[in-house]
């Protein structure tokens, strides 16, 4: 099963058109999706349903702020997915000029929709409504911010756990740390915290002796002295004193004559 997809449906849009549109594409109407609740818009249900092969619309309302979104979900085909892709729906430019509007019910729709779709690059403006003097302005800002703030949490985690797979021996979260003088010194942290032989120091090891930061792959050189890691690097092909990568690129020659670099393991 593929992951949902959704849609925030403009707030003129008329719903029979919508539903004779989907259905006119093969959908057949789900007759069990309802939301058991009297509409507040005639002729508008807050929760209707289209099945096609494998494939599911799902049709949700919120008639006080005037929020539709349409979700495709289960295993759509090209075919279907196309359809899905040639409905109207608010983007995030169009939903960016919606937050700069003075009227309470357009502010209230951007906010909702913007946390429906996880439009991450529209938090600064969300932010900004978080101190509205309307204060169901405020409150849905505050809502927004909250959901937007998981997505981003959420995104940054599934990228951690795709570069982790993709280099185990590494440590994504200490490369991602964008300030080398936070990589400097969670490594001297380290040298306090952790005890000789600790393994779980390899990965941010591995990662600290190809740092950009010259100082940070220092710092690595002596924390791995300090963990007693005289084993083979993952960069080399198996012992080669006096001649780590590193030493041979920051300190020269002479130091590395001076003594024999502590190195990684795979």
């Amino acid at each position: 099963m593929s992951l949902p997809v959704r849609r925030v449906l403009p707030p003129d849009i008329d719903f029979l058109g919508l539903a004779a549109r989907i259905e006119n594409a093969g959908w057949a109407r789900d007759p069990t999706a309802a939301s058991g609740r009297t509409s507040l818009r005639p002729g508008e249900p807050e929760l209707a349903a289209w099945l096609r092969g494998d494939a599911r619309l799902t049709y949700t309302a919120n008639p006080v702020v005037g929020l539709r979104v349409l979700e495709l979900g289960g295993v759509p085909t090209r075919e279907q997915r196309g359809m899905f892709d040639s409905l109207p729906g608010l983007d995030a430019p169009a939903l960016a000029r919606l937050l700069e509007s003075d009227e309470l019910g357009t502010l209230l729709l951007a906010c909702f929709a913007a946390a429906e779709l996880e439009l991450i690059e529209l938090l600064p403006q969300i932010e900004i409504l978080r101190t509205h003097a309307e204060r169901r302005v405020a409150a849905a800002a505050e809502r927004s911010h909250r959901r937007l703030g998981a997505a981003i949490l959420q995104r940054g985690l599934k990228s951690l756990a795709a570069r982790r797979k993709a280099s185990p021996d590494r440590d994504p979260l200490f490369e991602s740390l964008p300030d080398p003088r936070m990589r400097r010194q969670l490594l001297r942290r380290m040298a306090i915290e952790f005890e000789p032989g600790d393994p779980r120091a390899d990965a941010m090891l591995r990662s600290g002796l190809d740092d950009r930061d010259w100082e940070v792959r220092a710092s690595a050189m002596l924390l791995a002295a300090r963990l007693r890691r005289d084993r083979p690097c993952p960069r080399t092909t198996g012992r080669r004193p006096g001649r780590h990568p590193c030493l041979g690129r920051d300190l020269g020659e002479p130091l590395g004559e001076l003594r024999r670099p502590a190195v990684l393991t795979q």
